[in-house]
Formats: C-alpha cells, structure tokens, sequence
C-alpha cells in the first residue's frame, strides 16, 4: 500500500510504500517518525505515523486485473477440448463455475487492500505526536 503526507514546505504530496499493515506496526519496525523526502522541493522531514494516510496500490490493482485478464483465457484454453465432448448443459455449468475461479481472485485481492487501507486509516497512534 502507499502511504502519503502533506509536505511541510511546499505542501505537495510525500509519498513512500510499505507492505506493513498497520500503524502501531510500522511504529514498531520504523520508528514513530520516518524521515521523508519531498520529490518536488526535495526537502527532508520527520513524519509522525498519525500524519500518514494510506492508499490503494496500483500494482495491487494491476496484478488482480493480470489475474482476471491472463487466468481466465488461460482456463478455457486448458479445458476447451474437455469442454466439447461432455454434454451441453454440464459444459455451460463447468464453464460458469470455471470462470469464477479469476473473477473470485481479482475480487479477493482488491478488497484484501481496502480492508488494509481501510484499517490502516482508521485506528492511529493516539497521543504519541502532535501528528
């Protein structure tokens, strides 16, 4: 997930990334405040972990639709020819159910990162900075 602040002299967005689910974690493994560059002005600052809010991955995103989009031909490829020689109505079914094999996947890896987010915003460091 990507964690962003504000920064302290310019006001543009601090980015950086951690696979560190939530705040009292990231405490624990980096410190109650990381020191983060400014890509626009470059200026360096402590950021207390309550000043921090997470965001979705986009390479989260990007391998859940990779999934989707590679799983799902793949499957009818593998499985076409079987396909064809049972009967109509049990193909139709297997193929329905085998095509929810990728859709349940990208599904499941999407809502994982907003569960992560989500929680990650919600609870903080409460009265451990000025943050």
């Amino acid at each position: 997930m990507n964690l962003r602040a504000t920064c302290k002299t310019c006001g543009e967005d601090v980015r950086t990334r951690t696979w560190i689910a939530d705040r009292v974690e990231l405490a624990r493994t980096k410190g109650e405040y990381l020191d983060l560059t400014c890509k626009k002005c470059s200026s360096t600052d402590k950021y207390h972990v309550d000043s921090l809010y997470a965001q979705p991955s986009r390479f989260t995103q990007i391998t859940a639709f990779t999934v989707f989009v590679i799983g799902t031909p793949l499957i009818l490829l593998l499985l076409w020819e079987t396909l064809w020689k049972i009967k109509w109505i049990y193909a139709i079914l297997v193929l329905a159910g085998l095509l929810l094999v990728p859709v349940t996947i990208y599904g499941l890896i999407l809502k994982d990162d907003r569960m992560r987010v989500s929680s990650f915003n919600r609870h903080k460091l409460k009265g451990l900075g000025n943050g």
